[in-house]
């Protein structure tokens, strides 16, 4: 479902490592945001939003240019606290039962 959230990402193998990035797709499975940086194919990190009490641990699947100074990450979910009833929360227009 298409949203404009931010999140706080952080590497899973740099624990000093943290940006803030832009949410523009999220689903039970996976996600897609706008970031800094390029972030290689298997790659692991964690998105958290403390204000939905989201986090995330989850696989680089691509990472393509988006703009001179930002990549399109889309990622895949390995681990969640998130539940139905926040992800439903944060992306309003998902259908009852899609998720």
């Amino acid at each position: 479902m298409s949203t404009n959230a931010v999140a706080s990402l952080n590497s899973a193998e740099d624990p000093g490592y943290s940006e803030t990035v832009f949410l523009v797709n999220i689903s039970e499975h996976g996600a897609r945001f706008i970031g800094r940086r390029r972030w290689p194919a298997g790659k692991r990190i964690v998105l958290e939003d403390s204000t939905v009490n989201f986090q995330a641990t989850a696989e680089v699947v691509y990472c393509a240019p988006y703009s001179p100074w930002r990549f399109a990450v889309g990622v895949k979910f390995i681990s969640c606290t998130d539940s139905r009833e926040t992800l439903r929360m944060r992306c309003p227009e998902t259908l009852p039962g899609s998720i």
